[in-house]
Protein backbone atom coordinates (compact mmCIF):
# COMPACT_ATOMS: atom_id res chain seq x y z
CA UNK A 1 0.00 0.00 0.00
CA UNK A 2 1.26 3.41 -0.76
CA UNK A 3 0.56 6.35 1.39
CA UNK A 4 1.58 10.44 0.39
CA UNK A 5 1.84 12.92 2.37
CA UNK A 6 4.38 16.53 2.27
CA UNK A 7 6.95 17.99 3.92
CA UNK A 8 6.76 21.70 3.85
CA UNK A 9 8.98 24.71 3.85
CA UNK A 10 11.84 22.31 4.56
CA UNK A 11 15.63 23.44 3.48
CA UNK A 12 18.10 21.22 1.05
CA UNK A 13 21.42 20.72 3.04
CA UNK A 14 22.85 18.02 0.97
CA UNK A 15 22.63 15.84 -2.00
CA UNK A 16 23.92 12.49 -2.45
CA UNK A 17 23.80 10.04 -5.49
CA UNK A 18 25.06 5.98 -5.06
CA UNK A 19 26.09 3.28 -7.04
CA UNK A 20 24.19 0.36 -6.03
CA UNK A 21 26.41 -2.02 -3.82
CA UNK A 22 24.16 -4.93 -5.15
CA UNK A 23 23.07 -4.16 -8.60
CA UNK A 24 25.97 -1.30 -9.45
CA UNK A 25 23.99 -0.59 -12.69
CA UNK A 26 21.27 1.22 -10.09
CA UNK A 27 21.92 4.69 -9.16
CA UNK A 28 20.02 5.73 -5.42
CA UNK A 29 19.47 9.59 -4.75
CA UNK A 30 19.32 10.90 -1.76
CA UNK A 31 18.31 14.72 -0.32
CA UNK A 32 19.61 15.91 3.28
CA UNK A 33 17.06 17.98 4.71
CA UNK A 34 16.31 20.48 7.90
CA UNK A 35 12.73 20.56 9.08
CA UNK A 36 11.71 21.99 11.99
CA UNK A 37 15.49 21.94 13.76
CA UNK A 38 15.71 17.91 12.34
CA UNK A 39 18.63 17.28 9.50
CA UNK A 40 17.55 13.95 7.41
CA UNK A 41 19.05 12.21 4.79
CA UNK A 42 15.69 10.95 2.75
CA UNK A 43 15.75 8.40 -0.52
CA UNK A 44 14.48 10.85 -3.57
CA UNK A 45 13.71 10.59 -7.26
CA UNK A 46 16.14 11.36 -9.76
CA UNK A 47 13.94 13.99 -10.93
CA UNK A 48 13.99 15.65 -6.98
CA UNK A 49 17.72 15.09 -7.24
CA UNK A 50 18.08 17.06 -10.36
CA UNK A 51 15.58 20.13 -9.85
CA UNK A 52 16.91 21.17 -5.97
CA UNK A 53 19.61 23.12 -5.29
CA UNK A 54 21.61 23.43 -1.74
CA UNK A 55 20.87 26.34 0.16
CA UNK A 56 17.34 26.52 -0.83
CA UNK A 57 13.64 26.37 0.44
CA UNK A 58 11.14 23.73 -0.96
CA UNK A 59 7.97 22.07 -0.39
CA UNK A 60 7.74 17.93 -1.32
CA UNK A 61 5.58 15.62 -1.83
CA UNK A 62 6.12 12.26 -0.51
CA UNK A 63 4.68 8.62 -0.20
CA UNK A 64 5.62 5.85 1.81
CA UNK A 65 5.48 2.38 0.11
CA UNK A 66 4.72 -0.54 2.66
CA UNK A 67 5.37 -2.93 0.14
CA UNK A 68 9.24 -2.07 -0.02
CA UNK A 69 9.22 -0.73 3.17
CA UNK A 70 10.18 2.62 1.61
CA UNK A 71 10.18 6.61 2.15
CA UNK A 72 10.76 8.39 -0.80
CA UNK A 73 10.73 12.14 -1.71
CA UNK A 74 8.29 12.19 -4.89
CA UNK A 75 7.83 16.01 -6.20
CA UNK A 76 9.18 18.82 -4.94
CA UNK A 77 8.29 22.52 -5.30
CA UNK A 78 10.20 25.85 -4.35
CA UNK A 79 8.90 28.05 -1.76
CA UNK A 80 11.09 30.57 -3.21
CA UNK A 81 13.97 30.98 -5.87
CA UNK A 82 16.58 33.13 -3.67
CA UNK A 83 19.67 30.87 -1.22
CA UNK A 84 18.65 30.97 2.02
CA UNK A 85 22.24 33.22 2.94
CA UNK A 86 22.61 35.49 0.52
CA UNK A 87 26.32 36.09 -1.29
CA UNK A 88 28.35 37.95 0.95
CA UNK A 89 29.87 41.42 -0.13
CA UNK A 90 33.34 41.01 -1.67
CA UNK A 91 34.57 43.98 0.73
CA UNK A 92 32.74 44.84 4.26
CA UNK A 93 32.01 48.24 4.75
CA UNK A 94 34.49 49.20 7.42
CA UNK A 95 33.68 52.85 7.46
CA UNK A 96 31.79 53.19 10.44
CA UNK A 97 32.65 52.10 13.80
CA UNK A 98 31.36 49.22 15.55
CA UNK A 99 30.13 51.15 18.98
CA UNK A 100 29.16 53.96 16.53
CA UNK A 101 25.04 55.30 18.54
CA UNK A 102 22.69 55.32 16.66
CA UNK A 103 21.05 58.17 15.18
CA UNK A 104 18.19 60.25 17.02
CA UNK A 105 16.85 62.58 14.29
CA UNK A 106 13.93 61.52 11.79
CA UNK A 107 15.14 61.04 8.23
CA UNK A 108 12.73 63.50 7.08
CA UNK A 109 14.09 66.63 9.70
CA UNK A 110 17.28 66.24 7.68
CA UNK A 111 15.92 66.24 4.36
CA UNK A 112 14.42 69.51 5.53
CA UNK A 113 17.37 70.95 7.26
CA UNK A 114 19.39 69.79 4.11
CA UNK A 115 17.34 72.44 2.04
CA UNK A 116 17.21 75.17 4.30
CA UNK A 117 21.05 74.71 4.38
CA UNK A 118 21.31 75.69 0.77
CA UNK A 119 19.08 78.96 0.11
Amino acid sequence: MKVYGKVENALVMTKKAEQGKKDPSKTYFYVGIVKDDELGEISATEEVYNAVERGCFYNFGTCYNSNFDMFQLEKSFPVGISPVIPPTPEKADTSAPVDAEPETEPAADKKKDAGSAKK
